[in-house]
């Protein structure tokens, strides 16, 4: 490894929270390094609730403990470690860095190719809306169009008005990258019970989110910064 490759590698490795201070800083600076991130990341929009159709709202009870998830992230070292993350606890991922159209569906690949996407095959989708084009894709469309696919939602924002904003427009569940690895890490959090109930799932990463320093926040932080070093280089 040369003195560049040790310098990035250093400024990626997760800092943990100061006292006092919310656990959502973490890796902010790390994830916002233009080396690791690139230039492939897009605008900003989101998914979100809205109501289910009869046939959703049954989907949504019958939820497999093994489940089809489409991750959309752009930074390389995000996207591996959230992939293995979801593929340890026994789900298929479709990767995508980008969404660039939704009808019909379309992502980007990891090396920048075309992707179509079936969105019946998908229970539930990861999403940072840096990541989905903004000139062909309006936020509050995004929503109600993985709805009517009874797909459940996750945003996946760095920044914590982005989320806010996110919860507002109607996403189902949304909380800082840095808090939903650490609770795919940790396995805390469940996507069967995120697709029946994401009331209670939002409350455990929001429960995470407001516990820096605990020993359960610190295991967690160990797992995610273990995880998150094992594929930050390929």
């Amino acid at each position: 490894m040369n003195d560049a490759q040790k310098h990035e590698v250093a400024m990626l490795r997760p800092i943990p929270a100061p006292d006092g201070e919310q656990p959502s800083s973490l890796w902010k600076a790390a994830y916002e390094h233009p080396v690791a991130v690139g230039a492939g990341v897009a605008a900003v929009a989101a998914a979100g609730t809205g109501l289910y159709l009869s046939r959703g709202k049954i989907a949504n009870l019958l939820a497999p403990r093994s489940q089809e998830v489409l991750l959309v992230e752009a930074a390389p070292f995000m996207g591996r470690t959230m992939k293995h993350a979801l593929e340890a606890s026994g789900h298929r991922v479709t990767w995508v860095t980008e969404i660039d159209r939704l009808r019909p569906l379309t992502g980007l690949s990891d090396e920048g190719a075309q992707v179509a996407l079936k969105m019946n095959r998908f229970h539930t989708a990861f999403i940072d809306p840096n990541h989905v084009t903004k000139a062909a894709i309006d936020f509050d469309k995004l929503a109600p169009f993985f709805h009517q696919g009874n797909v459940r939602t996750i945003g996946t924002s760095v920044m914590a008005k982005t989320n806010e904003k996110m919860l507002a427009s109607g996403v189902d569940i949304a909380a800082n990258k840095t808090t939903i690895l650490m609770s795919l890490a940790g396995k805390k959090l469940d996507l069967q019970q995120a697709v029946r109930a994401p009331g209670k799932a939002q409350g455990i990463l929001s429960n995470i989110e407001n516990s820096p320093s605990t020993p359960e926040w610190k295991r967690l932080h160990d797992a995610a910064d273990a995880l998150l070093m094992k594929h930050m280089i390929p």
